[in-house]
């Protein structure tokens, strides 16, 4: 098992790099994201950062970087998020399936992991859903991956990926999985105490 996580935006609409939000007394956005992951024994975690928070997230990481953790850079975050999740998924081309994942929903859970693989089917896009309404992350199939790495249209918005292909609904309990931290006033919203 893979996970992209896509860290590469510019975070004009939060004015800080939001995968370096504060989760916790004990981890930021990112170090909860790929806490998660690692604990429900993610082979391969690929983070898409961009020059300017590349060094923070590797500081921020460091503890995690070896063969299992990398950070790649994507040198064009003006070409949307569709073009850091082919760099990403480059990386791990061979891998069975792979999640994407945000870094502006740091609320999944190793029991999500764990339960949209239990869902996995071969040449499906494995979606979970939450009162009827698809959340993330997403897991993808090798065969789905591989296309997507082939595509030339960089400019395809990731909400759009599922289609064309086959979907397997995943109903949750969990609404966070609809969660997207943009702006400040989300964020407090939800992490004030």
């Amino acid at each position: 098992m893979a996970v992209v996580i896509l860290a590469a935006g510019n975070s004009s609409r939060m004015g800080t790099h939001k995968a370096l939000l504060k989760f916790d007394d004990k981890y930021n956005f990112i170090q909860k994201i790929v806490e998660e992951y690692k604990n429900a024994g993610c082979e391969k975690i690929i983070i898409v950062a961009n020059s300017q928070n590349i060094s923070e997230i590797s500081a921020s990481v460091s503890e995690y970087i070896n063969e299992t953790l990398i950070i790649i850079e994507n040198q064009h975050p003006e070409w949307e998020r569709f073009y850091s999740l082919k760099k990403g998924l480059e990386k791990i081309k061979d891998y069975s399936f792979c999640f994407i994942q945000n870094c502006d929903n740091p609320f999944v859970s190793e029991e999500l992991i764990l339960q949209l693989i239990q869902n996995f089917q071969r040449d499906h896009v494995v979606i979970p859903e939450y009162n009827g309404l698809k959340g993330h992350p997403i897991l993808l199939c090798q065969n789905i991956i591989k296309r997507l790495i082939q595509m030339e249209n960089i400019n395809l918005k990731l909400n759009k990926i599922s289609n064309g292909y086959k979907s397997k609904i995943v109903q949750v309990a969990d609404g966070s999985i609809l969660l997207n931290i943009n702006t400040i006033e989300e964020y407090e919203k939800l992490f004030s105490k």
